[in-house]
């Protein structure tokens, strides 16, 4: 009976945490592989949540890190289910790493990699 009851609370504690914000899984990241430096691009994505939950309202964050400097940039809702876009300018040459919070608790994502080359004057 206390192995039962042991296991029935573990089950609501485990319930509890994936209802008070849980996990989502950022997927299809539309990305070009280069850029040129300081000139706006579109990112888009989905933020898939692990568990299912109501209704949302989300407003994911994109960060660009390179060489020790990071630019933030906030996306919004975009055409479809969970889809985002932001806005984004990577300011200098370089290779730059993409990560996306989706703000909906722990966010699962393998960063991408983006250059950007120098413009011609």
């Amino acid at each position: 009976m206390r192995k039962l009851i042991g296991v029935l609370a573990g089950l609501m504690i485990l319930q509890g945490a994936a209802h008070a914000g849980g996990r989502a899984r950022i997927v299809g990241l539309q990305a070009p592989h280069q850029v040129a430096a300081g000139q706006s691009f579109q990112l888009s994505f989905g933020v898939e949540p692990l568990y299912p939950t109501r209704h949302r309202n989300l407003e994911p964050v994109v960060t660009a890190t390179s060489s020790g400097r990071t630019v933030t940039f906030v996306a919004g809702a975009a055409r479809g289910k969970d889809r985002y876009a932001a806005a984004v300018a990577l300011p200098e040459a370089g290779d730059w790493t993409i990560r996306v919070d989706s703000r909906f608790c722990q966010t699962l994502m393998d960063p991408v990699t983006i250059r950007a080359v120098a413009t011609k004057s």
